[in-house]
């Protein structure tokens, strides 16, 4: 059995609890895990419990234009651009921009949770 550390960053939980507001971030650390789909199931999962678990709206990230793999995985995930903060960071000897991105419950399929917790009424 392969183990994988996925790190789903926490750094704003007091916000999402504090304004319901909710900012997410993923990274897959080893390059070994990347492009085999773990970002995506991720990402899915984390939406499937905001929505269906916490009945939050809205989640919004941020990411780097040179991000592709990661954007796809959020675009695959059910992410939308929603715009741009241009030429916000230099490295390697260009500027790359900050891309936002957001999720709607109401654009959103449940996976998982949306067959687990239904009402009584409904089942």
């Amino acid at each position: 059995m392969t183990h994988c550390n996925l790190s789903v960053e926490q750094t704003y939980v007091t916000s999402i609890i504090a304004t319901a507001l909710p900012i997410f971030g993923i990274e897959i650390g080893e390059a070994t895990y990347r492009g085999r789909g773990y970002g995506t199931e991720a990402v899915r999962l984390m939406l499937d419990y905001a929505f269906t678990g916490l009945g939050l709206h809205n989640i919004m990230l941020e990411t780097w234009e040179y991000n592709r793999a990661g954007q796809g995985a959020y675009k695959k995930a059910g992410f939308q651009e929603i715009g741009r903060r241009h030429q916000a960071k230099f490295m390697n000897g260009k500027f790359w921009d900050i891309v936002y991105m957001e999720c709607l419950s109401t654009e959103f399929v449940s996976p998982v949770l949306g067959q687990i917790l239904v009402p009584d009424e409904l089942r």
